[in-house]
């Protein structure tokens, strides 16, 4: 009764009630919700080893970029900047996986993004690489920018049909054009991995294909490409609508000398020893 009661009412009381009964959480986003601290918090200003210093900066600097129209976003109903607010641990987890690899002294790191739209992932990633003054040789980017192809989903993925229509290269393109390093593949998987040419193993690849054949196939491809001590990030390992991506996850990763380690966000990263 209450729920039909809901569905009718305006949309700005509905934000109305959403947003009282989310008062006392510390943040909500991404079906999470939390009352514990979320790690942007510093308690300390000066601790560089647990906290990335520039993230809420880079935060509010993507959000004045889109309300500019710097920064496109090109895929549906993701038009406020409530949407990076909302996004913020994902983003944050992304850049924590790059301190690990500063931390690690490594000298250069080569980076590979698959599944970009309009390349708000890339845009932190790439950011923070220019505050960290960490070098790279090469961050190659990887997508159709088309909607999603049927022949290349599962049958229980078929929801994911029509997804993405909206994607643009351009777009994508313009929102990264500051940055020189950086390569972008269009075309599905796995024909367009005839294009990749990079010789140098990668240290940082980065997976958020929404289809689990996909996924199967830059894990294959990729496998015999990285780097010791090198780190995967999983955008869709915990979600109920990509189980098929995360049980291909799990059976590739199950040989595999490394951990890996799902986390609250939906995310999962895999180390690689």
């Amino acid at each position: 009764m209450i729920r039909a009661i809901y569905k009718f009412l305006p949309h700005f009381i509905k934000k109305k009630i959403v947003n009282n009964l989310n008062k006392n959480y510390l943040f909500v986003g991404w079906n999470l919700k939390t009352k514990t601290c979320p790690p942007w918090k510093n308690t300390i200003t000066q601790n560089k080893i647990l906290q990335i210093s520039c993230f809420n900066d880079l935060n509010e600097e993507l959000i004045e970029k889109i309300n500019k129209n710097d920064f496109l976003l090109n895929q549906k109903n993701n038009e406020n900047k409530n949407k990076i607010y909302e996004l913020k641990w994902r983003h944050y987890n992304v850049l924590l996986s790059l301190k690990y690899l500063m931390e690690l002294k490594k000298e250069k790191i080569n980076l590979v993004e698959a599944g970009v739209a309009d390349g708000l992932t890339a845009w932190f990633a790439l950011s923070f690489l220019e505050k960290e003054s960490i070098k790279y040789d090469h961050f190659t980017l990887i997508d159709s920018w088309e909607q999603m192809d049927s022949s290349l989903l599962k049958k229980n993925e078929s929801k994911q049909i029509g997804r993405y229509e909206n994607n643009n290269i351009e777009i994508t393109k313009k929102n990264l054009e500051k940055f020189k390093k950086t390569n972008f593949l269009k075309g599905f998987i796995p024909h367009v991995l005839e294009k990749y040419k990079e010789k140098n193993m990668i240290d940082w690849l980065h997976i958020d294909l929404n289809s689990s054949i996909a996924t199967k196939e830059i894990l294959e491809f990729f496998s015999h490409r990285l780097n010791k001590n090198s780190i995967i990030v999983f955008d869709d390992y915990g979600w109920p609508n990509h189980e098929e991506s995360r049980i291909e996850i799990d059976k590739w990763s199950i040989n595999k000398s490394g951990i890996l380690w799902p986390l609250p966000t939906g995310q999962a990263i895999f180390f690689n020893f």
